[in-house]
């Protein structure tokens, strides 16, 4: 039976299909039993799943209920029951009861806080290491169950959790079979004849209709589809309607991965693509092999799967196309010069993205070294400098080998930006935009321009006070690029974010905060921390903004951007009149970043404060040197220590000493008076007429 057969006749049904709404509408809350159903959280091909209330043990927990009164679906949900009271392993979603309430059948489980893998890797965007290790988690699961005789037979990446510490958790054994000793089913449909599952992920046997000796080699199917997904962003076979994609499914061999992802690593590509064959035999036979594949992999161990031979390949494509052999055949001769030319080129294209991503996966690997290390180190340790220095070596290898490709661009650009290299940083990313319009080129670049919004907005004044708005148009408009490229939904949320809080106002900072946690709690982007902190420090909420600024510190304690978290950090204390601990902050921000001219200006404040003027004064010499036209606040400080420092001088002084504090306050002073208007200040106006009545006399 073909694919045309199964869909004619209807003996078909995609599971993810059966999950619409009732005719009823929403479901019933309330009592249910001794539980109580409190929150409907989703439905599936056979029962709505609610949180529910367990009032005997006190705690929450997921509650199936069977959704239809079918027979059929309610033999699927009794042996879904069934295999799951038969298993026990951490990653396989146990049954906690089960029973009927009136006319209902149920089952209780775990309340999961995760999200489910399709979700998660949309959301989340996983490297070839995690989706390795999600789906070694699964195939460790389906393992275990293979193992006691149960097969899943609809495994894909919506029923398959990950849980909030990061583990996978196989559920929905809806469509499970208990099979022979042998590890065979007995070859059945549903008892009406249909063949149930996910086309997407659906193995070519089941595909097709032969369900003859159906085993555990269709779990390691659905796992080699679930990891490509996770490599690729995509299933293996998609279409626009179930037919195409069954045809796709039993005759077209799947994109490699690698094509699709240039940085995944050659040994998973193979992995995947032994998982996927569609010919039984040649896949891994049980999912234990499988896992201790991507264990292998895991541990950077040589892997026992082989890609596929060059003979075999064409063996394969000829038996599936036989009529179209035959025809192309006849045209064989009068094309094969030109096919050969053609073909070299394709090889010698094909040869120089295997180099390109090779040489992209160890400069990747190099990336995750450094970020690991910049957790404790500054930029100029011995090792930091070491793996920065191989990742860019590696890029530029893959640079040598295609000058055009524009993602090797952009990680140029992200090592640059981890050193604190911010020219060379842009520089890069400018060339990722111009070679291929990379989307997290341009979120990157906004990156920049909101860290130079946060120091102009401590510092406004002076030449440069037009360029907080020139900021604020560059970032728009990068980010409304990025949005036409239908970016990846958490970036996109970060770059929304970055574009609320790039208004510099109330409103702006109101609207960036909650975007912000949101990127926080999906541990999207570390730099989330500070962003969310300095908006919270600019409305006011001191406590929340410690929080995240000392969280941010948690991750980078070292790096120069420490300097601006300890900045921020201590202009937060500052405001709590806890000066002691602003003074520490803002002198080990100085150690980080002795050029940070604003964190002195800072330092001389509460050094005013407190009454140290001297020491104010040299600091906003200090600042001033590093920039002289901006920093009114360090000319007004200069200023204010000047006038004291004249006012204490004894009277045996000599007159060019007293003199030369006078000149130096009235610059000072000169600089800061036109910064503030037309508002006046009237301690700066005191002492402005202080140093013209005694310049004067």
């Amino acid at each position: 039976m073909n694919p045309d057969d199964l869909i004619e006749k209807g003996l078909i049904r995609d599971t993810d299909l059966e999950g619409g709404p009732p005719e009823g509408g929403p479901a019933e809350l309330g009592p249910f039993g001794r539980y109580m159903l409190l929150e409907e959280l989703g439905r599936g091909g056979a029962g709505i799943v609610f949180r529910a209330l367990d009032p005997l043990l006190n705690r929450e927990l997921a509650l199936k209920r069977l959704r239809f009164g079918d027979f059929e679906l309610e033999a699927r949900f009794l042996r879904e029951a069934e295999l799951l009271a038969r298993l026990s392993h951490p990653g396989i979603m146990p049954v906690f009861d089960f029973g009927r309430e009136s006319d209902s059948l149920y089952f209780t489980m775990p309340l999961s806080t995760g999200l489910s893998l399709d979700r998660w890797i949309v959301e989340r965007r996983p490297d070839a290491r995690e989706s390795a290790r999600i789906v070694h988690q699964s195939a460790e699961a389906l393992a275990h169950a293979h193992e006691r005789g149960v097969l899943h037979r609809d495994v894909k990446p919506a029923n398959i959790l990950v849980t909030a510490e990061g583990n996978a958790v196989v559920a929905d054994f809806g469509l499970g079979r208990v099979v022979d000793p042998k590890g065979r089913e007995a070859g059945r449909m549903t008892a009406s004849g249909e063949v149930m599952g996910t086309p997407s992920y659906m193995a070519p046997e089941f595909a097709s209709g032969d369900l003859r000796g159906v085993d555990a080699r269709c779990d390691v199917y659905g796992l080699g589809a679930t990891l490509y997904e996770a490599m690729t962003g995509r299933p293996p076979f998609i279409g626009k309607t179930t037919l195409e994609i069954l045809k796709r499914v039993t005759s077209d061999e799947p994109v490699p991965p690698r094509r699709l992802a240039p940085a995944a690593p050659a040994d998973l590509e193979i992995i995947c693509l032994k998982a996927l064959e569609k010919d039984p035999a040649r896949r891994y036979a049980t999912s234990r092999e499988l896992a201790d594949d991507l264990g292998r992999f895991l541990a950077g161990e040589p892997i026992h799967a082989h890609r596929a031979s060059v003979f075999y390949r064409i063996r394969r494509f000829v038996g599936r196309r036989r009529a179209i052999v035959s025809v192309a055949l006849a045209g064989f001769l009068i094309a094969a010069g030109v096919g050969l030319y053609y073909g070299l080129r394709e090889d010698q294209a094909a040869a120089r993205r295997r180099q390109v991503s090779d040489f992209l996966q160890k400069a990747d690997d190099h990336r995750r070294a450094l970020d690991h290390l910049l957790r404790e180190n500054p930029e100029s340790h011995a090792d930091v400098v070491q793996q920065a220095s191989l990742a860019l070596g590696e890029i530029d290898k893959a640079l040598k080998v295609d000058p055009e490709f524009a993602d090797a661009y952009y990680e140029k650009g992200r090592i640059h930006s981890m050193m604190f290299m911010k020219v060379e940083a842009r520089r890069n990313y400018d060339l990722a935009i111009q070679k291929g319009q990379v989307a997290r080129a341009y979120l990157e670049r906004a990156v920049l321009d909101c860290q130079d919004l946060v120091v102009l907005k401590v510092n406004p004044a002076g030449p440069r006070s037009q360029r907080p708005k020139d900021l604020q148009e560059s970032i728009c408009q990068d980010l409304d690029a990025m949005k036409k490229l239908k970016p990846d939904p958490g970036d996109w949320m970060f770059a929304e974010a970055l574009m609320d809080f790039s208004r510099l106002d109330v409103e702006g900072f109101k609207r960036a905060v909650p975007k912000l946690q949101d990127c926080v709690a999906q541990n999207r982007d570390w730099r989330a921390f500070y962003w969310k902190g300095v908006a919270e420090l600019e409305l006011g909420r001191l406590s929340e903004a410690k929080a995240s600024l000392e969280a941010a510190l948690a991750v980078r304690r070292r790096v120069k951007a420490s300097a601006r978290f300890l900045e921020r950090l201590g202009t937060v204390f500052a405001k709590q009149d806890l000066l002691d601990e602003a003074e520490k902050n803002f002198k080990l921000a100085i150690d980080i970043d002795d050029q940070f001219a604003a964190v002195k200006v800072n330092l001389a404040s509460v050094l005013i404060w407190i009454g140290r003027k001297e020491e104010a004064l040299q600091l906003s010499q200090r600042a001033i040197d590093l920039e002289p036209p901006v920093l009114f606040q360090a000319h007004a400080i200069r200023a204010l220590a000047s006038v004291d420092k004249h006012k204490k001088l004894p009277p045996e002084s000599p007159a060019r000493e007293g003199r030369a504090l006078l000149e130096n306050a009235k610059i000072s002073l000169e600089i800061a008076r036109a910064a503030l208007r037309p508002a006046s200040d009237a301690e700066l106006e005191e002492a402005w007429d202080y140093v013209v009545r005694k310049l004067d006399f």
